[in-house]
Formats: C-alpha cells, structure tokens, sequence
C-alpha cells in the first residue's frame, strides 16, 4: 500500500526536524511505499520572494517560478539525504521529475494532468520519494508553481492518482473550530466533510489550501491534518467525503486498539476455520471429529499458497507494482504500533487515460427558481428576526446595509411573506429568475465563471444579480429569458 505524506515549512524549518522526520518515515517504510511532499525549509519562499522584490519591485512570472521552486527543492534533497543515512532507499524528485503538467499561469498555475506512471516507475526501486510540492512543469517546459498552499495542493493530487490517502503534517494538531491564536480555548475537529472544509478555507479560514481539498472532494480521496512528529497519530482531523465514513472511523476508534487487534486477528483465523470446515466437508476430505486440528494445519497451507500466488500474479500485473489493497475504507494496520492510525482506500479511479484538466472545477447541475426580491426600512433587526423565527420563513440572498434589509423569497411564499412584514413598508420587485450553478472550486477557477457570463452575454441575457461561493453561483435574471439562459449555459458546460 502507498500512504501520501506533507511536511509544511515549519516541520523542516531545521536539519534537527528533518532528521527527526527521516527517523519516523524509517519505522512507516517498514510496511508501506511512501511518498512525501515537502515544503520549503521555514520561511525561505519568502527570503528568495525578498531578494527577487530587491532586484525588481514588479518580480513576477517565468523567473520568479523558477527562483521559488528551489526552495522545495533543497528540502527535498535534504530529506532524501537524511532517509538514505538510515539506510532507507529514497529519492527527491522535482515537479518535473514527478510529471506534474500544470497550465502555464506563472505564480498561480492549475494541475492538468499528472503522469502517475512515472511516480509508480521511481517507486520501483525507492521506498520512499521526496516530492518538491508547490510546483509543476508547463507545456513548453516552464517551471511553473501553484500559490501559496501549493504543496497541499501537490499532496492531495498525487494521494488521488495514486488511490492512496493523503496525511497532511503541520505545527499544529489538526484544524480547529477557530484560529488559536483569536480564541485559546478553540477545540480540535476530529472529523469533518469535505464541504464544511472548503466553506471554512473561502471565508478564510486558514486550515489547508482550497484547492486541495476541492481535489480531495472530486477524487473522493482522504485527507488527515495533523501534528508533524506527534506519535498518536489518532490526534487531529480526518476529512471525509460523508458523514457515514467519518462513523465509521468515530466508532472503531473509541475500542482499545489492543483488543482491537486481537479480536481482529481471532476473528480472522476463525473465519478461515470455518469457510475451510464448510469446504472439505462438501468434498470430504476432513471428517468433524478431526476438523479442528486439520482445519488450523490446512488454513496455514492454504495461506502459504495464497501468498505466494498473489506474488507472482502481481509480478506481472501492468497496472501497478504494488499490493492492492482489500476495500476497507479505514484500516488499522497490525504491523504499526496501535497508536498509528492508517488510511486503507479501495481504488476508485484509472488516471491513465486522463491527459488534461485533473484540477478542472466540476459542475454538478443546473437548478432554478421563480423568486421576488423584497427590500425593507429597519433599524429593529430584532423585531425582523423575531417575525422570520415565528413563521419559520425561508429567506435567501439576505444582504444588510445600514438600515436596509434585502432579501429574496420564492413566488410561492412571496404574498405571506409580504403581509407578514407590512409594518415595515416594504417594496418589492417584479417576477425574477434565480439560476444556481451547483458545483465544486467555481470560486477558484475564475475562467468557469468567465465562460458562464460569457455565454450569458453571447445570447443577451441580461444579469440582474449574481452570488459566488466556492460550491455554487446564483444569477437572477428576467424569468422570459429562462429558456435561452438554460440552453446557453448547457451547451457551455456541456450538461
């Protein structure tokens, strides 16, 4: 199985940390390949961004990917050098080395596609690979680096064409319910969804990069935020697609994970006790007096052969070189000690046949609504919300300013609600339109929203409003132009 790790700046800010991490990575490649993303040795982006800012003041583009990308570079080497002294077999790869293909916007470029045959080549014969995350290679052969949180981003890519999990190390123990550094008594999340992550990063929150969690969410790829060199692994936040996956990983950990393993291992060697008595007592080959003795000799032979075959079909399997692992979403290994706790992910994707477009925002669907705007004079919020709680009323597009209240509800709700605020004299629009585009990293990737004003605009639809999230854009329109926004915006997208 191959496990995907990233060390930010902080966890190899030192040759002391990095030889620290090396001695960890020791123990893991025991039983696993390994693949690790490194960032840049603490806050050394920022000394080579200070030096390229003395030269020229307007540093951007080709020259500074290029002066960047070393940062993860040196961290790389270094950490291959480190893992090599304990007698591991490592290798550092650039972005290029890695195969990483981006677009060619210099400073902020987006992942296209990933060659994962190359990372499956060097595996090979390495047992673990040092990535230099935060950067890729352009059509032309440019260096190119992917923003601030790049190497989260590189992380979580590689964990998706790889089908492995992805566990994102930090100088703190986990992501939190608020910034520590505003409130001291902020929690730990122990587990959340992929949609409440990607909310917290857009409004700001910095708990990982957006963009690597959008590729978590579209790859259905697991992701676990935790402390650099922390022992109980079992210590952060696990990212999950649903909260089904999230119980399922909540229930098994609140049993001892000692008797965990027994029992697992009891349960296993009974298991094959009984499937073997069901089998040679239809062939007959074992009477039930005997069956005990013979079923335990048998089991272990059966095991040796099993082994043994599974080698040499893997051997010439040609679509990976490495043990595929059973369809258990969470596994904890037996061979690690019980405090460390392991991602097992059922493979769910092919990447070989994807050349372009791996970070592409994905839209889920279309939906619309005949909705009415209505605008109100306030300065008693109280009384408002106290009106909305009592009727239990719906409100969306809710906008304050000074002493206004905007607000939008559906046509149905539209007379009620009117009458229901009255007082407060309010006035209203004519019939509108709402459009939502539901989707995944719309905020992200502002060429999707281009092309979707564009098309717009190409068929003469007037924009009334707009609201942008990262998981969904809401248009109002005129309700008569519904047919032609619809089919303007489905040839562009293709739905």
């Amino acid at each position: 199985m191959i496990i995907v790790q990233k060390y930010g700046g902080t966890s190899v800010a030192s040759l002391e940390k990095i030889s620290a991490i090396a001695k960890e990575l020791k123990e893991l490649s025991k039983n696993f390949k390994l693949v690790v993303v490194v960032s840049a040795m603490g806050k050394k982006t920022n000394e080579l961004l200070a030096k390229a800012n003395s030269l020229d003041e307007k540093a951007n583009g080709r020259e500074l990917d290029a002066l960047l990308s070393t940062g993860e570079i040196e961290t790389a080497s270094l950490l291959a050098l480190a893992l090599s002294k304990e007698g591991i077999k490592a290798k550092s790869l650039s972005g290029r080395q890695a195969g990483i293909y981006t677009n060619s916007s210099h400073n902020k470029a987006y992942i296209e596609k990933i060659d994962c045959k190359k990372l499956y080549e060097h595996l090979k014969d390495s047992d673990v690979l040092v990535v230099a995350g935060f950067q890729g290679i352009d059509s032309t052969g440019n260096i190119t680096t992917l923003g601030r949180g790049g190497s989260d981003t590189t992380a979580v890519a590689i964990a998706s064409v790889l089908n492995a999990p992805c566990e994102i190390y930090t100088d703190v123990a986990g992501i939190h319910t608020i910034n520590p550094k505003d409130f001291e008594k902020a929690k730990t999340l122990k587990s959340a969804n992929y949609d409440q992550i990607i909310s917290l990063a857009f409004s700001g929150a910095k708990v990982i990069d957006i963009r690597a969690i959008e590729i978590a969410k579209k790859y259905n790829t697991p992701v676990f935020v935790g402390q650099s060199l922390e022992k109980d692994k079992s210590k952060g936040t696990f990212i999950f697609s649903s909260p089904l996956d999230q119980n399922t990983f909540l229930e098994a950990k609140k049993q001892n994970a000692q008797k965990d393993k027994q029992n697992c291992i009891k349960q296993s060697h009974s298991n094959k006790k009984a499937q073997i008595l069901h089998l040679t007592k239809q062939k007959g080959i074992l009477k039930r007096k005997k069956s005990l003795v013979y079923a335990n000799i048998f089991a272990y032979l059966i095991d040796g052969v099993l082994h043994n075959l599974q080698k040499i079909l893997l051997k010439n399997c040609k679509k990976c070189d490495f043990y595929c692992s059973k369809p258990h979403f969470w596994h904890n290994n037996k061979n690690i000690d019980s405090k460390n706790y392991h991602f097992k992910k059922q493979a769910n994707k092919s990447f070989s046949a994807i050349d372009n477009g791996f970070e592409s925002p994905v839209i889920t669907g279309i939906a619309t609504k005949n909705i009415r705007q209505i605008t109100i004079q306030t300065n008693k919020q109280k009384e408002f919300f106290n009106k909305v709680c009592e009727k239990s009323l719906f409100l969306e597009m809710f906008s304050q300013k000074e002493k206004t209240l905007s607000f939008a509800c559906t046509e149905d709700d539209f007379e009620s609600i009117k009458q229901t605020f009255a007082s407060f004299a309010p006035t209203t629009s004519k019939a509108l339109l709402k459009i939502t585009l539901v989707g995944n990293a719309l905020a992200t990737h502002p060429q999707i929203v281009a092309n979707i004003f564009s098309a717009l605009e190409k068929a003469d639809v007037k924009v009334i409003s707009s609201e942008l999230s990262d998981l969904a854009l809401s248009i109002v329109i005129n309700p008569k132009n519904k047919s032609l926004a619809i089919k303007s915006l489905c040839q562009e997208l293709d739905l």
